[in-house]
């Protein structure tokens, strides 16, 4: 995907659907997959300490992992708490007693792409962000060790077998200052 000249104010004029700019940014803040947000519920975050703990059933290696939250992240997903309402689910469906489907958020982009190409923004995929902030955490000189937990990418076998540190700390270090980044941005972009 090439840069854009999508500022994050015209992030909201440019997507159709209220929730879905706050998904992109949550997506983008975080690096986790559509899936793991689409299924989320609001148990599996805590705002004081700023973690979402994706359980083993939502995590596509059935192995859950804790995602440290910056507070830009914790705006987003008050945002979005506010408009699913009484659901326990982030992101409900049209009736609240389920979480959305997660190919919701890609049919959600799919729709919006003529309105970004207008800002633009060449076409692109929700998963196109995780490429995008990984490349990113590289630029920031955040180690590959660190950008690979951060995604929650399996590890050799042996090495997750004796290595069960959660890289906590060097996660929320990097996703932190991934947010300052994104944060000092004028311009919203997506790498190729």
């Amino acid at each position: 995907m090439q840069s854009s000249g999508l500022s994050w104010e015209s992030l909201d004029d440019a997507c159709r659907f209220q929730r879905l700019p706050h998904v992109l940014r949550l997506l983008l803040l975080t690096l986790q997959r559509r899936g793991e947000l689409a299924l989320a519920e609001w148990r599996e975050f805590d705002f004081e300490v700023r973690t979402w703990t994706i359980p083993d059933a939502h995590a596509k290696s059935g192995k859950g992992h804790v995602v440290p939250l910056s507070a830009w992240a914790v705006d987003e997903l008050q945002k979005l708490k506010v408009m699913a309402g009484r659901s326990r689910y982030v992101l409900p469906n049209a009736d609240k007693t389920a979480p959305a489907d997660p190919k919701y958020i890609t049919r959600s982009v799919a729709r919006c792409l003529k309105r970004f190409k207008k800002h633009g923004v060449a076409a692109f995929t929700a998963h196109d962000l995780r490429r995008t902030g990984r490349t990113g955490l590289a630029k920031l000189g955040v180690k590959t060790e660190i950008g690979e937990r951060v995604l929650s990418h399996a590890r050799d076998r042996i090495e997750a077998t004796y290595d069960v540190h959660g890289y906590i700390d060097e996660k929320r270090e990097a996703l932190e200052k991934w947010s300052r980044y994104l944060m000092g941005l004028c311009d919203f972009k997506v790498a190729p």
